[in-house]
């Protein structure tokens, strides 16, 4: 469930940020595809699409597995989520 909130609310805030700057979901699906396939990525239509949202739902799995192994050594991410996630969420950005 943490990885569909997660894979979900990202993407939606990309899409909405990159819409008001003239960019389709699928140019930004397509980018993230292009960390595997280059600039192939942009040329390759859905099908890229598709691969960059499964990718980026990858992704969004390692950051929930991550976070959840993170709240078994700090006890401070697991009693207090709604605080420490929203900082754990700006610090794997900030890395990947």
């Amino acid at each position: 469930m943490g990885t569909l909130i997660v894979a979900v609310l990202d993407i939606t805030d990309a899409f909405v940020f990159f819409a008001f700057r003239g960019v389709s979901p699928r140019a930004i699906l397509q980018s993230i595809a292009s960390g595997l396939l280059g600039r192939e990525a942009y040329r390759g239509g859905w099908a890229t699409a598709a691969l960059g949202l499964g990718l980026h739902v990858v992704v969004a799995a390692s950051v929930v597995a991550s976070y959840l192994a993170a709240a078994r050594r700090w006890r401070a991410l697991a009693t207090q989520p709604f605080l420490r996630g929203p900082l754990y969420r700006r610090a794997v950005h900030l890395t990947i």
